[in-house]
């Protein structure tokens, strides 16, 4: 189930237009327009992975849309247990 809001998440990200960065650099240190690749599972795999790279402000972007469907998700969830 997380692997389909990940490769939702990857595809709602890869579909929108670039954003012009106007924003300082993060405390991290990490540079936002850097690239950043990382090989995710393959659904329906248990060897394939598939390379998605992109920069850290859209992995950032990716992360929260992910945080916010899981909440979105629990409270729907929990909110019919009540009978």
């Amino acid at each position: 189930m997380i692997r389909h809001a990940l490769a939702a998440a990857l595809a709602l990200g890869a579909a929108s237009p670039a954003i012009a960065q106007t924003k300082p650099p993060s405390p991290s240190g990490i540079d936002d327009n850097r690239l950043i690749c990382r090989k995710i599972d393959e659904t329906g795999s248990l060897v394939r992975k598939q390379k998605h790279c992109f920069t850290k402000a859209e992995w950032d972007r990716i992360a929260e849309s992910q945080r916010r469907g899981t909440v979105r998700m629990i409270d729907e969830l929990t909110s019919k247990q009540g009978g």
